[in-house]
C-alpha cells in the first residue's frame, strides 16, 4: 500500500536519476502499463497516453526519471518533485507533487511563472523575499492587486 511514509521514502531513496536511462526498470511499464496507459518510449522520452496531452506529465524526458518502482496495484515513476502512479488494472493515474521544499523544483517554476520570470532566472529566486507571498493584510489592497495583475 502506498502511503505518505512510502512516498517520502521514494523521494529519499531515489534523489537523483541514474547515469543512464538503461538503468531504469522500464520493463515494468511494458509488463503492467502498456495496454491501459498507452506507453510509448522513444530514445529520449516516455509518453503516457492515459495522461491528458496538455499535461506536463504526459511526456517525460527519460533523463529526468529517477526510478520506476512496482507496488501491488500501481507502478510508480519517481521524478525529482513528483511521483506518477499508474494503475495496473485500469487507466487510472495519480500524481503526487512534493512541495515540501518551496525553494526547489515545481514550486520555484510556479512562482516564477506567476512573477513573469524566464525559466533561466530560477536559480536566484529567494521565495522568502517574494512580495507576492505576503499575506493580504501585510500590504494595501491596491498594491497587492497591482502585483498580481501587473502583466495583464
Amino acid at each position: 500500500m502506498v502511503n505518505k511514509k512510502v512516498i517520502a521514502q521514494l523521494y529519499k531513496q531515489f534523489p537523483k536519476p541514474p547515469k543512464s536511462a538503461d538503468e531504469l526498470n522500464i520493463g515494468l511499464l511494458f509488463d503492467y502499463c502498456f495496454e491501459n496507459h498507452g506507453i510509448v518510449i522513444d530514445e529520449n522520452e516516455l509518453f503516457i497516453g492515459s495522461v491528458e496531452p496538455g499535461s506536463p506529465f504526459s511526456c517525460l524526458p527519460l533523463r529526468l526519471i529517477h526510478e520506476i518502482v512496482e507496488f501491488d496495484k500501481v507502478v510508480a515513476i519517481v521524478l525529482h518533485s513528483s511521483i506518477i502512479f499508474l494503475n495496473k488494472e485500469d487507466s487510472g493515474v495519480n500524481i503526487h507533487l512534493n512541495l515540501a521544499d518551496p525553494k526547489t523544483g515545481l514550486w520555484q517554476r510556479l512562482m516564477a511563472t506567476i512573477r513573469g520570470e524566464k525559466e533561466d532566472d530560477f536559480d536566484d529566486v529567494d521565495i522568502d523575499e517574494l512580495d507576492i507571498m505576503k499575506e493580504p493584510e501585510d500590504m494595501p489592497l491596491d498594491e497587492a492587486s497591482s502585483k498580481l495583475f501587473a502583466d495583464e
